[in-house]
């Protein structure tokens, strides 16, 4: 009887319990720049649903996954409150010291923690949409090295704008690209406008890339013509001499 009672006293085996390092799994270390909680929360969020733990930060909304997840509370308080605290962990592991030091409290609760991290960053959310549309809207391919580095920084402040539940959606996104471009690719311009409908921001972005690296590549060859007429022409006059 002994050994059965200890047998089912045992602690019950979950897969958080199993994670050595979360930033195995969570790659990304939160700091005060507003550009990665977008990306840091959608991270967390996934590893949450995986491991089943999403409730202990966003509470269900689904009234039969509700009654679970408050039975499951009820029948077994150590085991969620174990859950509940490795949550608590993987936050404070994957956000820096200044965020660790503003967000820390005893006996604390994941759901809480969670909902103080997300105010950090969603406070003040007009003066943020407005500083971020500023740069948005005044960002242009000749200020980058590259189609792709001007493209990778229209999507990230665009992304940034989502997160002030300011969203930009792909018509704009779009637009803004083509707008931002040089003369040099008006013909390409002229070719997307033509469309009855735009295409999705990646495929142009990618359609952007190719003809950049075509317009590189006949700026190249026109170089090298030039260069062998010159040659050509220095040698004949050589000849000449």
């Amino acid at each position: 009887p002994t050994s059965f009672a200890a047998a089912t006293q045992q602690p019950k085996f979950h897969s958080d319990f199993g994670i050595i390092n979360v930033k195995s799994i969570i790659p990304i270390t939160l700091d005060n720049d507003s550009s990665l909680y977008l990306s840091w929360s959608a991270l967390f969020q996934v590893q949450a649903r995986v491991h089943n733990v999403l409730d202990h930060i966003i509470p269900p909304t689904d009234e039969t996954v509700k009654q679970t997840a408050e039975e499951t509370k009820k029948n077994d308080p150590g085991l969620w409150n174990r859950l509940d605290a490795v949550v608590l962990q993987w936050m404070y592991a994957t956000v820096t010291q200044d965020i660790l030091s503003s967000v820390l409290v005893i006996n604390d609760t994941a759901e809480n923690c969670w909902k103080r991290i997300a105010a950090m960053f969603q406070d003040n959310k007009h003066s943020r949409a407005v500083h971020l549309e500023h740069q948005f809207t005044n960002s242009n391919l000749e200020d980058f090295p590259s189609t792709k580095a001007y493209c990778n920084r229209l999507k990230l402040l665009s992304d940034q704008l989502a997160n002030v539940d300011s969203p930009v959606n792909n018509t704009r996104l779009v637009l803004k690209m083509l707008s931002g471009l040089t003369d040099t690719y008006a013909g390409f311009v002229t070719f997307i406008q033509q469309h009855d409908s735009l295409p999705q921001f990646e495929t142009v972005k990618s359609r952007l890339e190719l003809e950049e690296s075509t317009i590189a590549q006949r700026v190249a060859r026109e170089s090298n013509t030039t260069s062998s007429q010159e040659a050509l022409l220095v040698k004949s006059q050589d000849d000449n001499s």
